[in-house]
């Protein structure tokens, strides 16, 4: 497999949305934390929590979307199941992740 068919690969995207999903959903806990310890002491605490908190839920869900909008490679069909957003296999077709 060359480098540019493994970049195309539907996979590698896969990946990659999975990979964006997990960095904002936990590294954006680890930085509303901090922004929220470091604005303690201010007048504008509260105005900061809630901006933090926000920033952060509006970020997975967008990025929960794009996970959420990957097709399958086989059928071309939604890959998720709206109700087990990790499944192992195509709800359509079952061809099965990575595959």
């Amino acid at each position: 497999m060359t480098a540019d068919s493994r970049r195309s690969s539907p996979w590698t995207d896969y990946n990659r949305r999975m990979r964006w999903f997990f960095g904002i959903w936990m590294g954006g806990f680890a930085v509303s934390a901090l922004v929220i310890y470091a604005s303690q002491s201010t007048r504008y605490e509260h105005v900061v929590f809630w901006l933090s908190l926000g920033t952060w839920i509006f970020a997975c869900i967008v990025a929960k979307s794009r996970l959420m909008a990957f097709r399958c490679p086989k059928c071309g069909q939604r890959f998720f199941n709206p109700y087990w957003p990790y499944p192992e296999k195509c709800r359509h077709c079952g061809v099965a992740r990575g595959r």
